[in-house]
């Protein structure tokens, strides 16, 4: 079986020279040494707080100890540790850090904020108390200080106070509350799921949800909105310094305070933020977690002046943006500028998956298809069974692919690359296929494009099985397999996800069969 090249005749045309961009101009150049410093401990920071998050205290704390040997004098880094110390039971020794970091940073009202419940863990009410009045000198309109000193209050039979100081805090959450408006766009829906098949002796348990629901999709908009755009955290924040968790990566409420980000980056207008976890190179979370997203501010038909996204690099990237209507002069790469703020800030809501809801909607694959399956494109493909392969990719490659190639060729599959054609042509490819075979991978993401009824054979190492394409299978109507690639290297030491993959020929065969594809 040879390797099928797709190309159409006509050239794209349009094209923007990347390194031509009037925003990527002279930035890294510009850099300093310092603001380096801060990005790298900062994101250190982050990542010993979603440790902390996680319960993985040791591995906090090491982090924090990493980011202080780069910035010693980060005050935000000392109040961490003081967090993590004191979630691991260390009083004395958190009220040691968090004296550091109101050394380093007299205005970090957390740090006194926090220092006050380590006082108030170990009834030192008087001490308790005039931290928490000092935190609320530096931040009065926060309302959880004014809610732990109500606690406080409460423990010392001090009722009036107890009110007085509930109140307060009752009074700036719904003053919070008006700043932020939702437009609705679409409702949640029951979903019921076909069980996916398999040759394994029993369905693994990923496959098990049968009922599910597909979330409401909103907008929110946030007047002198705030984003903050790191490796694994996507933070909306008010311009009190509000966590906004309901359309942020993380579902804890807190206060990020700005000493120890980056500059800041000023956006006049109206800025819609796309930038989420993964989307700045992967095909899958680009096309499902931003561009579906765009759909929804076309709903709104509200004016946007900017776009922010991870990265606008790549072709598909460049492809996707030009075919729905978004000039270049428009995005902003949270690559560049990872910590922005606009008059009003535009935030699509994004799905997630667990047992009860779905990870990818149905509005978002018809979004997909009907933004990139062109009829006239299709009329140049006529391959109908296809293995896509991963040979370019740098992980989960099928480790005896020149076997599965071979073998597949025996029954009429064409064997592709993806990486070398634009999105049109995957999708008209992809909608005349009636059988499909890869590895799991960011390619299946054009299963979407598939017509009703195409069958699926998705491979998978036993140590990593993922739902979202068996999801995409249910959405669009198609039939889906998969199968488990046997046990090999015992002895691999990396990631998971990272693992390659070794497809039995005679599973395969079986499955097939099943499938009724021979």
């Amino acid at each position: 079986m040879s390797d099928v090249n797709i190309r159409t005749q006509r050239q794209k045309k349009g094209k923007v020279d990347g390194n031509s961009h009037p925003l990527f101009l002279g930035v890294i150049e510009h850099m300093s040494d310092v603001n380096n410093q801060k990005i790298s401990v900062f994101n250190l920071k982050q990542k010993a707080e979603i440790y902390l998050s996680q319960g993985k205290l040791e591995r906090a704390y090491t982090t924090c100890s990493q980011a202080l040997e780069i910035l010693p004098n980060c005050g935000e880094v000392y109040k961490t540790q003081g967090n993590v110390l004191q979630k691991m039971g260390k009083l004395e020794l958190a009220k040691k850090f968090y004296r550091k970091a109101i050394k380093y940073n007299p205005n970090l009202a957390e740090a006194h904020a926090n220092m006050g419940s380590v006082f108030a863990r170990q009834q030192q009410w008087e001490k308790a108390i005039k931290s928490y009045d000092k935190a609320i000198s530096i931040k009065p309109h926060f309302a959880g200080f004014y809610r732990n000193l109500a606690k406080i209050w409460q423990s010392l039979g001090k009722y009036e106070l107890t009110k007085e100081y509930t109140q307060k805090a009752l009074d700036l959450e719904a003053k919070y509350e008006q700043k932020i408006s939702k437009i609705e766009i679409f409702s949640a829906t029951e979903v019921n799921m076909l069980a996916p098949q398999t040759i394994e002796r029993q369905t693994h348990h990923i496959f098990r949800s049968r009922k599910v629901y597909s979330q409401s999709a909103f907008i929110a908009v946030v007047p002198g909105g705030k984003g903050y755009i790191n490796v694994g955290v996507t933070a909306v924040i008010t311009s009190e310094n509000k966590l906004v968790s309901e359309v942020s990566t993380r579902n804890t409420e807190l206060t990020i305070p700005s000493s120890e980000l980056p500059s800041i980056y000023n956006i006049e207008g109206t800025v819609a933020l796309l930038s989420i976890k993964w989307g700045k190179n992967n095909y899958f979370h680009w096309m499902f977690d931003i561009v579906t997203r765009i759909y929804l501010l076309l709903l709104s038909n509200l004016k946007i002046d900017k776009f922010v996204v991870n990265q606008c690099q790549k072709k598909f990237q460049r492809e996707t943006i030009e075919s729905l209507g978004i000039s270049q002069d428009k995005i902003i790469e949270s690559e560049i500028y990872p910590y922005i703020q606009a008059e009003r800030l535009l935030v699509p809501s994004f799905s997630y998956s667990d047992g009860k809801y779905l990870r990818i909607p149905k509005w978002g694959c018809y979004f997909l298809r009907n933004s990139f399956l062109d009829a006239k494109e299709t009329r140049y493909y006529q391959t109908e069974r296809i293995y896509i392969s991963r040979k370019e990719a740098s992980r989960r490659r099928v480790v005896n692919e020149e076997e599965v190639i071979s073998f597949l060729d025996k029954f009429g599959f064409e064997n592709i690359t993806l990486e070398s054609i634009s999105v049109v042509e995957q999708a008209a490819l992809l909608a005349n296929a009636k059988v499909v075979i890869a590895a799991h991978g960011a390619g299946l993401t054009n299963l979407v494009f598939c017509s009703y009824g195409t069958k699926v054979i998705e491979f998978f190492a036993p140590e990593y099985i993922v739902k979202y394409y068996w999801i995409v299978s249910n959405v669009c109507g198609l039939e889906y397999y998969y199968l488990l690639g046997d046990e090999f290297d015992k002895y691999f030491s990396g990631q998971p996800f990272d693992k390659d993959i070794l497809v039995n020929l005679q599973k395969l065969l079986d499955l097939m069969k099943l499938a009724k594809i021979i």
